[in-house]
Parts: C-alpha cells; structure tokens; sequence
C-alpha cells in the first residue's frame, strides 16, 4: 500500500510540475504573441501621427487661402468698374490646342490696356 501512495505521489507531482511548467511556457507565449502585437500598433500610432501632422499643417493652408479669398471679396465688394464676358467662340480654345486665336489674345490685350489706363487698384476675376 505504501508502495501505490508514493507511486500516487510521484504521479500527482509529476502532473502538477508539467502543469506548471507548460503554464510559464503559454505565459511566455502570450508575452511574446502580445510583444510582436505591440510593437506593430506603435508603429501604427506612428504613422497615425504623422498623417495628422499632415493634415493639420493642409488644414492651416487651406484655412490660410480662405482667409486671403475672403479678404480680396470683402476688398472687390461693390467695386466692380468693368465686367467683361469673353464666353463667344472668338476667345475659346482650339481643339487640342493651349493657345488663343489672335482675336481672343486682341480682346484681352485690349481689356488689359483698359484696365492699366485708369490706373485703379482693381480686382480681376477669371
């Protein structure tokens, strides 16, 4: 009887140390598993960060043309001494073509020569 309690023993401890031992072996695991995890979301954060950076730093230039867009309005505001509508097929484009017919660049230069001859701080609008 002695013999079937220390076997009892030898076993229940034997059970109890691979219980253990693979315990530290899953915590090793899950630390290793929840390390690669973490470093993968710092690198995430990081670019997070720096596209918010970016876009921050958009949102100023944007806000920044908004502002100088308001100011030349409110500046032109009742001012308007000329108003030329050049929409006739004399100023169109050519097909495939970047450039005016002479008539068109005539009208604008002539516009142009108007416009310098009051000498007027003036807002022009395209």
């Amino acid at each position: 009887m002695h013999k079937a309690k220390s076997s009892l023993f030898a076993a229940a401890a034997i059970t109890i140390s691979a219980i253990a031992l693979s315990g530290c072996a899953t915590k090793d695991f899950v630390q290793e598993q929840v390390s690669v995890v973490d470093a993968k979301n710092q690198a995430t954060q990081s670019k997070v960060d720096q596209q918010e950076q970016h876009l921050a730093k958009l949102d100023k230039g944007t806000q920044d043309a908004l502002d100088r867009a308001t100011a030349a309005g409110k500046l032109a505001e009742g001012k308007f001494l000329y108003e030329m509508v050049l929409s006739d097929d004399s100023v169109k484009f050519g097909r495939d073509s970047s450039k005016l017919t002479p008539e068109a660049v005539q009208r604008l230069t002539d516009f142009a020569e108007k416009l310098k001859g009051d000498n007027r701080n003036i807002y022009l609008e395209i």
